[in-house]
């Protein structure tokens, strides 16, 4: 025990002997982040204002919900100035290192820990003064350890893409937030140990970091690339499926040739582009000329991911499901502007005659990705099904593709109408075929019995 003492003491000394000690206020040793314990009578007045400036419980700008941050440990954290100082200190470190980002130009952040409030009502604040944006965090004292680390993150976050920005907060994707705090805490922060009295030696166990993702997968299929672009058209229930998505397609970006480049170049453009998919596709134009690329990209990587762990297949129940999930598509619609959106239900038949060919694009790739997910888990009975409707829609995305242009000599420009008819004709006979293997699986479990 001793022995641990010293170790933790050799660690946190000198951090905490760099940084201006005061029984009300604490700086941390980049004197980025200043800490105000329960009483704040010593903090200047243009911080007191900036946390008067939002009521409890209202953030002007931290929007993610707890679910969607895996926020779901009972690991219970007491903070004081001085472990706050030196904690956020080693996160922004690690958040520096993963993005190969050097330190400099760090706008403040100001921490005030207050006794009389619960975690649902800690706020983050942001204010606009003469030297760029200020930043502000009211934490209570107890809170759950996850939460803590995923709200400094947040405000990191913020912080590296706002340096520049003279007029607004930006707002980044929320599968950015999510992921790369999932990532941080399953790798690099993983080990943190921010307790006084934590123990040391479990720091240093190595653990798989996509283990909990993992699990998750073997019963799920991830979001597609399109539903991690529009978290908000998600329910509640869906944040922790949300939040494995993110971090996997984090992980997966971060593995790419010039991955960790390009993710920071991207938290940089976003204040150059009203809409991050334009800033993603310039950090990452190396890899993609087009967003649906990534949808393909992604849905690929999952499966390689995935094919390493493939030890147990669905059952023929499960499979059955799944092959409708990726087969039915779902879609909000509005029918009165002052009324809450109906989630209308829709083949892909429909999709391809009906829709535009950029809305027809995102459904089947998506579609596309879940069957080739289905390929390695489904029952063996219905693998050749699986592979029949992967085969009819890569091909009329395909043809679809190449339309008003022949692809060879003396061929024929490929036709709209007849492509369309075509293929909802070979997709109708597979869902007839589809049918009867159902009916005939229903009948031998019903005679089983």
């Amino acid at each position: 025990m001793l022995r641990r003492l010293t170790s933790l003491l050799v660690v946190l000394l000198p951090m905490l002997a760099s940084a201006q000690v005061d029984p009300l206020m604490v700086r941390s040793r980049s004197d980025q982040f200043v800490v105000y314990g329960m009483a704040s009578a010593k903090a200047p007045r243009s911080v007191n204002a900036l946390f008067e400036a939002a009521p409890a419980g209202q953030n002007q700008w931290f929007k993610l919900r707890p679910n969607a941050l895996g926020i779901i440990t009972n690991s219970h954290l007491y903070l004081e100035p001085g472990l706050v100082a030196v904690s956020c200190e080693r996160i922004k470190e690690a958040l520096l290192r993963e993005l190969n980002e050097k330190e400099s130009n760090s706008l403040r952040v100001y921490i005030q820990l207050n006794n009389r409030i619960r975690q649902h009502q800690t706020r983050i604040m942001a204010d606009r003064y003469e030297r760029g944006w200020m930043y502000g965090i009211e934490f209570p004292v107890e809170l759950d350890e996850h939460f803590y680390s995923a709200t400094i993150l947040q405000v990191l976050l913020h912080e590296l893409a706002n340096r520049n920005s003279p007029d607004q907060q930006i707002d980044l994707p929320m599968w950015l937030l999510s992921g790369l705090t999932s990532h941080l805490q399953a790798t690099t922060l993983q080990s943190l140990a921010l307790q006084p009295n934590a123990d040391f030696a479990r720091v240093h166990v190595k653990v798989d970091p996509l283990a909990k993702v993992r699990r998750t997968f073997e019963k799920e299929l991830p979001l597609s690339f399109e539903e991690l672009s529009w978290p908000e058209t998600l329910s509640n229930d869906r944040d922790p499926l949300f939040r494995d998505s993110a971090h996997l397609f984090v992980h997966q970006l971060l593995k790419l040739r010039q991955g960790r480049e390009s993710l920071r170049r991207f938290i940089f453009e976003l204040q150059h582009h009203r809409n991050w998919q334009f800033a993603f596709m310039n950090a990452f134009s190396s890899e993609f000329s087009q967003l649906v690329e990534v949808e393909k990209w992604w849905g690929l990587n999952f499966v390689g991911f995935m094919g390493r762990d493939a030890s147990q297949l669905w059952s023929a129940e499960e499979s059955w499901q799944q092959l409708k999930a990726a087969l039915d598509v779902s879609m909000n619609v509005h029918f009165q502007t002052d009324r809450a959106p109906v989630v209308a239900e829709y083949n892909l038949q429909e999709a391809i005659f009906k829709w535009d060919y950029a809305r027809q694009d995102l459904v089947l790739q998506k579609s596309l990705t879940q069957l080739r997910v289905l390929r390695f888990r489904t029952h063996p009975e219905l693998r050749t099904l699986v592979d029949s409707y992967r085969k009819i829609i890569e091909k009329y995305l395909d043809q679809r593709s190449k339309l008003g242009r022949s692809t060879f000599k003396n061929e024929n420009p490929i036709n709209l109408t007849i492509l369309k008819k075509n293929t909802c004709r070979d997709l109708d006979l597979l869902d007839d075929q589809r049918a009867s293997l159902r009916e005939k699986w229903l009948a031998a479990r019903a005679s089983e019995k």
